[in-house]
């Protein structure tokens, strides 16, 4: 059987979804980031940046609280117990937990670090948390005996680069019978074979964005890459996820959109990218 997807070239798939986005902060969808560790915490921000500027109601990060002293006060994040190694731990799961019942989904895996503690509470977090989750590579890694805590989660938006595919089909001891360098159509059929033993949905980015949800797929070229830069997808694309639950492989393919229509100079700076993703959406804005 061959494989098909949609194509989308300089024009939206779903336009619908750009101009029907949330005008309303209040409405835009309440995102928590979990991450950071005591000597790193970019991709944390990068997300946060970028959620902002693609219209997520509010975004906030949990942080180990061995950053406070360098993040300092204000609304940016909820400081908890760390670990030893300045991570998030154990210690810190219920107040986590109580925590992410406020928001609407949670991004799980931005600079944790993989040490055995910190695996253990983000099992537990994806295991107990009732919200949509994201999940990003290094969580992939992180969960390595457990797998199918990712591909069994309906609830569970895996956002990754063909790496970390093609980590978490290894998790899972798939055969993969395609090579890594055989073209878009490998990479298709990668994500196939892994979706057919998957409740969650995908989005995976290299040289193009591919989108796998509720049995469909999406291809959106790159004219440049962004896998040095995973917080520019993650963030674009928890925020069209989160704000359209309903219509997950159009919100995402949208995503997928916006991130085409950046180039090269928009992603030298983190202003820069933030205010291309802006000028990019105010075209839809009546």
């Amino acid at each position: 059987m061959a494989l098909t997807y949609t194509l989308q070239t300089e024009k939206p798939l779903f336009p619908d979804l750009l101009w029907s986005r949330p005008t309303l902060r209040s409405r835009g969808r309440r995102l928590l980031i979990v991450g950071g560790h005591k000597h790193e915490f970019s991709l944390v921000q990068d997300i946060y940046q970028v959620a902002e500027a693609a219209g997520i109601g509010e975004a906030q990060a949990a942080l180990p609280d061995t950053l406070q002293r360098l993040v300092g006060g204000g609304e940016f994040g909820h400081f908890l117990p760390a670990t030893i190694a300045g991570s998030l731990g154990k210690a810190a799961l219920g107040e986590l937990l109580h925590t992410a019942k406020d928001y609407d989904g949670v991004i799980i895996g931005a600079n944790l670090t993989n040490n055995s503690e910190t695996g253990i509470m983000i099992e537990s977090l994806i295991s107990q948390s009732e919200q949509p989750v994201v999940i990003t590579e290094e969580t992939i890694n992180t969960l390595k005996f457990q797998p199918e805590l990712i591909t069994g989660n309906p609830k569970a938006l895996v956002i990754t680069t063909m790496n970390g595919l093609f980590a978490l089909a290894n998790h899972h001891h798939m055969p993969l019978a395609i090579r890594s360098n055989s073209g878009l159509m490998g990479k298709l059929e990668i994500i196939h074979q892994l979706v057919s033993i998957s409740e969650c949905s995908y989005l995976v980015f290299d040289n193009e964005v591919i989108v796998a949800a509720e049995g469909e797929m999406s291809v959106t070229q790159l004219p440049i890459g962004l896998t040095d830069q995973p917080g520019v997808m993650i963030g674009l694309a928890s925020t069209f996820w989160l704000q359209q639950r309903s219509r997950p492989f159009e919100a995402l393919t949208i995503a997928a959109f916006v991130a085409s229509c950046l180039s090269e100079d928009d992603l030298s700076t983190s202003a820069n990218t933030a205010k291309a993703i802006r000028k990019t959406l105010a075209e839809f804005e009546d």
